[in-house]
């Protein structure tokens, strides 16, 4: 009896083996599938938007290192006597700044202004007021036409020229390393920005509980 046994013993341990090493390969398997998805949903990456300094409607100077450094922004670009789609534009960050508002979420506001020549941050004060602007949480940024224009085109691109209204009418999102994540049409995109949003502080979690 006892002889039977002494065989069958090692034979039951390799078989709980087996089937242990079955298990830990299709756990495995699940983790890398997943980590997978997860690895497709995640937000592109468009480039990194570096270091720039303008002023803001306070006339204080504006450094996107100090100001924006660690945070989840949204960046558009507009002009206060445009009577086209800056209206529009401005309407619906007012509104993202409420949506933001009531789900205590830090990510910072943009907009700067492509007609920095009549664009003073007097004036940029007096159009952020109209639109209920929470300065704290969006900022309006002027400074040397060249500069801005360099900015939309080689670090956001995005269109721009000489004239004013020659400017994107996209919401700019970009993360907490200051890579932009994605671009949104300013007119129908406002659900598909607060999806993003939502999806960063998911992904980076980090930057809800540090700011």
């Amino acid at each position: 009896m006892f002889g039977k046994w002494k065989y069958m013993v090692p034979i039951g341990i390799t078989a709980i083996l087996v089937v242990a090493k079955f298990y830990d390969k299709g756990a495995r398997k699940e983790r890398s599938l997943r980590s997978v998805a997860q690895e497709e949903l995640r937000l592109p990456r468009f480039g990194k938007v570096r270091r720039f300094q303008l002023y803001s409607q306070e006339g204080e100077a504006f450094d996107s290192a100090s100001h924006l450094e660690g945070k989840v922004w949204v960046a558009s670009f507009i002009f206060t006597r445009c009577q086209g789609p800056c209206p529009m534009m401005a309407q619906k960050m007012a509104g993202l700044q409420q949506h933001l508002f009531e789900k205590n979420d830090p990510t910072q506001l943009v907009s700067i202004s492509m007609d920095p020549d009549y664009d003073t941050p007097f004036v940029l004060k007096a159009f952020g007021d109209k639109y209920a602007a929470d300065y704290q949480r969006w900022t309006f940024l002027t400074g040397a036409k060249p500069t801005i224009i360099e900015l939309a085109k080689e670090v956001f691109r995005v269109p721009a020229g000489e004239e004013p209204d020659m400017h994107s009418t996209r919401f700019i999102l970009v993360d907490s390393e200051s890579y932009i994540r994605g671009y949104y049409d300013a007119q129908s995109g406002a659900a598909e920005l607060r999806k993003a949003i939502q999806q960063l502080s998911q992904e980076q979690p980090d930057v809800l509980a540090t700011t």
